[in-house]
């Protein structure tokens, strides 16, 4: 009884993560990764990446940015997409990368500690509260409390901590052109799943690299400019100030 009392539990904790990370994770998007690319000691500055960059494609004009969000952690805002992130940059080999997460707050008690109450009924579960929104940049991490009140038919507790993904960008800055790569999640499952290249990763309920630090790096070390893995997001050059101004003023008549 108590065994299937703790199974029937974990596999709740399982459903609810499935069903939090499959309605939010995009399709076509770099690939999550579990843990972070580089130690404290690995992180670089570079000062030459600060400022707002112009794709250069004029079938598609967009920009990126880069400000100084944490100099002593030395740490980037960046924006690709609207999306309010922070990054680390490192290097492995001879090239540079960025390892990205979401620095959104959602609202949860304790800076990203949650609690969920569930309680057994005669038809499964009653889950309080019954939703905890979440983004797809993040996940849940569950810890279930170490009585098992369940078996009883009372009220459990199940806490968890809300942890942002990484997502990995490989740059170049060259010439005053900056050139970004990241690491395709469509591309890496297909290479996974011919055999192609072997790196520890979940597929259900969806596809995140689960490597280690270490692994991670020398995974990139090997494979880190391969066009089988990498997509290319655009190169860039340093924003005009005059130009941007244009595109941000009022038109006539607006």
């Amino acid at each position: 009884m108590k065994r299937e009392a703790f199974m029937n539990r974990r596999n709740l904790i399982t459903i609810l993560s499935i069903i939090f990370l499959t309605l939010t994770l995009p399709a076509c998007a770099p690939m999550p990764v579990l843990n972070p690319l580089f130690s404290d000691s690995e992180w670089l500055f570079e000062p030459k990446l600060l400022g707002i960059w112009e794709k250069m494609d004029p079938e598609n004009k967009s920009f990126c940015s880069f400000h100084d969000f944490d100099a002593q952690a030395k740490s980037y805002k960046v924006d690709f997409d609207n999306k309010n992130e922070a990054g680390w940059l490192g290097k492995i080999g001879d090239n540079h990368y960025l390892d990205i997460v979401s620095v959104e707050q959602t609202d949860l008690p304790n800076k990203g500690l949650g609690e969920l109450e569930v309680t057994p009924t005669a038809k499964g579960y009653q889950v309080k509260p019954a939703v905890v929104v979440v983004s797809s940049q993040v996940y849940l991490d569950f810890t279930a409390d170490n009585n098992d009140q369940a078996i009883s038919g009372q009220s459990a507790k199940i806490r968890f901590n809300v942890r942002p993904l990484h997502k990995i960008y490989r740059l170049k800055l060259e010439n005053d052109q900056l050139t970004i790569w990241y690491l395709d999640d469509e591309k890496f499952v297909k290479q996974i799943e011919a055999g192609k290249i072997k790196l520890a990763y979940q597929k259900e309920p969806f596809s995140m690299i689960t490597a280690n630090r270490s692994e991670l790096q020398e995974f990139l070390r090997t494979y880190g400019e391969s066009e089988e893995l990498f997509k290319e997001m655009g190169t860039y050059r340093r924003a005009v100030i005059e130009e941007l101004e244009s595109i941000t003023s009022p038109q006539p008549g607006m």
